[in-house]
């Protein structure tokens, strides 16, 4: 017997604990094919509902494949900057050694050869190396350090985080000339990284 296509898209909206013996309440009995297709239109519209969720954010990808949503203050600021995602053909590069103009992840904070990759694992940093050569250090910092920062006169030690945080708002860039020494495996301690500029503004 054919089933109209019109009596199966209500299942799609089925629970999974639904009975499969029955097609409708009516009592007319599903045949394997059926089955089938439900299944296949179930698992077509749930792939549109994720495309849609995750095209709504704009998303990074992670080592292991996670999405990442990334703010829109760190978008800003690379549209800023005029840096692009590093190639695939660049990705492990020292920023010493890579183009100007594109921007990567890193866990080797504080090294003028930290390699550049594609994608963000945890505890890694987003570093930029602007169109003039010079590379910068992003990440978050608590207000007062943010303050501090734009108005030293003096050297400073700040606390820096990979991503935004509770006490940590403030996005900020941080030209690697200024930091004149970073506490090794410091943000281990969940208190960011710790890091001693030399004095400057922003």
């Amino acid at each position: 017997m054919l089933i109209p296509f019109s009596t199966l898209v209500p299942m799609s909206v089925w629970s999974f604990d639904t009975d499969f013996n029955r097609l409708t309440g009516e009592g007319l009995p599903m045949t394997f094919a059926a089955q089938v297709g439900v299944l296949a239109i179930a698992g077509v519209l749930s792939w549109f509902r994720r495309r849609r969720e995750e095209t709504s954010v704009s998303v990074n990808r992670s080592f292991d494949g996670g999405v990442v949503i990334e703010e829109p203050e760190r978008l800003a600021l690379r549209e800023e900057h005029g840096v692009r995602p590093l190639t695939e053909e660049e990705e492990g590069t020292g920023i010493d050694q890579l183009p100007e103009g594109v921007y990567g992840f890193t866990c080797a904070v504080g090294q003028w050869d930290a390699p550049l990759f594609r994608r963000k694992i945890f505890l890694s940093y987003e570093m930029h190396k602007l169109r003039d050569g010079s590379p910068v250090l992003i990440g978050y910092v608590s207000p007062e350090d943010a303050e501090r920062m734009k108005h030293g006169e003096s050297v400073v030690t700040i606390h820096l985080f990979p991503d935004r945080q509770e006490g940590a708002t403030e996005l900020v860039s941080i030209p690697l000339e200024r930091v004149r020494r970073h506490r090794q495996h410091s943000e281990r301690t969940g208190r960011g990284l710790e890091l001693e500029l030399e004095p400057g503004e922003g």
